[in-house]
């Protein structure tokens, strides 16, 4: 009964104890990196986002949306068109690949529209500045 409850107690614990050792001694390594001798250059952190401005970092994510989401949309409409082909004339499922076409539009109009997106939050956003 005892050896259950400690059980219990040190796994409710371990990522407690873990976490405050983890703190503790990067702490050392952090003063360590940050202090340097006299005569060397101060230490600095680069910018890993490669984006001097969010509307870049905004371009760069939709970038990449648009083309991870191209082949998706192309793949959709070959799908919703073995869709219509199967459903072989039954009110049903023609229904259901009508109603998967008209999402596969939206979501296309979307990954599509995103960058027209952006420009209208680009101008909106320099028209409140100026």
């Amino acid at each position: 009964m005892m050896k259950n409850k400690l059980l219990t107690l040190y796994k409710s614990l371990r990522w407690k104890i873990y976490l405050i050792g983890l703190v503790f001694s990067s702490g050392g390594r952090l003063l360590a990196d940050v202090t340097q001798p006299a005569g060397n250059p101060p230490a600095s952190i680069s910018n890993p986002i490669k984006s001097n401005s969010f509307l870049e970092l905004l371009n760069a994510i939709l970038t990449i949306i648009v083309e991870i989401g191209t082949p998706i949309i192309i793949i959709s409409i070959i799908f919703v068109g073995f869709k219509y082909v199967f459903a072989q004339g039954k009110p049903a499922e023609i229904q259901k690949a009508h109603s998967a076409i008209t999402w596969v539009i939206v979501g296309s109009a979307i990954v599509i529209g995103a960058k027209v997106i952006v420009v209208i939050i680009q101008n909106t956003i320099t028209g409140i500045k100026a």
